[in-house]
């Protein structure tokens, strides 16, 4: 297992490539693979922003 690791240069913190990162290039070079972590990361962010929308409406209504 490969634990994140960070280095300091010229005041950035940058990470360490892990394997998840490697795996994830090596992966990304199967075009099924690609378009389906496309298709799959459009939806997450579509998700991520309807929640975000309906709790900052909640939020702007004052209810629970």
């Amino acid at each position: 297992m490969t634990v994140a690791a960070s280095s300091y240069s010229r005041g950035k913190v940058t990470p360490e490539p892990t394997a998840f990162w490697e795996d994830l290039r090596d992966d990304l070079g199967d075009p099924v693979f690609r378009d389906e972590y496309i298709r799959s990361s459009w939806r997450i962010d579509m998700l991520d922003e309807f929640m975000n929308a309906h709790m900052n409406a909640r939020r702007s209504k004052n209810t629970p």
